[in-house]
């Protein structure tokens, strides 16, 4: 991914952004170089590792190694950071993560970012969040 087009993404009003791709190294560090460049800190989570920054991944957050717990952590988090939530989509199916997801959209400190292979958001993320599919297209949910 160009780092114009993450850019892009990252100026729209939407706080949860859905990325569809292959690669999801690409995605990281593209916003390894949006970071270095505009000083907001990337957190990275992956299942069972739970959350931590991406520049300094010895520091890790406690008590996030569950997608209930990152949600939870992101929406009592009131700084302004970013968080890469990979391979998130098969965690999308749980109503308590879903919900805590939907909470999160309001909030104006935190972009989250889903990366996976496939997403597909419930349409009651539609006009609150924003996919991108094979990371040249990009739809934006709008209401029905």
């Amino acid at each position: 991914m160009k780092l114009e087009t993450l850019e892009k993404l990252l100026k729209t009003h939407f706080n949860i952004m859905a990325i569809e791709t292959l690669n999801a190294a690409s995605i990281s560090d593209t916003l390894r170089q949006y970071s270095n460049l505009s000083g907001i800190p990337v957190y990275v989570w992956n299942q069972g590792q739970g959350l931590n920054r991406q520049d300094l991944p010895q520091v890790k957050i406690p008590q996030t190694s569950t997608s209930l717990q990152v949600l939870n952590h992101i929406q009592k988090n009131k700084q302004h950071h970013i968080f890469i939530l990979n391979n998130f989509a098969k965690y999308l199916d749980n109503t308590f993560n879903e919900q805590a997801l939907l909470n999160i959209c309001p909030l104006q400190h935190s972009k989250v970012i889903l990366v996976d292979k496939k997403i597909d958001l419930s349409k009651k993320f539609r006009g609150l969040a924003i996919e991108t599919k094979n990371l040249f297209k990009m739809k934006l949910q709008r209401a029905a």
